[in-house]
């Protein structure tokens, strides 16, 4: 299965070193992908986010 992602990246770097990698997915794109993750049997797909 060929899986694919829509967003934007930010990478921002300064004397050639990054020091910043910013992701901004496609939530909505994102949620339709976990939802069927999860009915296929994969409860940690919608588990809580870690938020630590």
């Amino acid at each position: 299965m060929q899986t694919s992602a829509e967003g934007v990246n930010l990478i921002e770097v300064r004397w050639g070193k990054v020091t910043s990698v910013r992701i901004y997915p496609d939530t909505a794109m994102l949620e339709r992908t976990l939802q069927r993750i999860a009915a296929k049997g994969t409860a940690e797909a919608l588990a809580a986010p870690i938020t630590s």
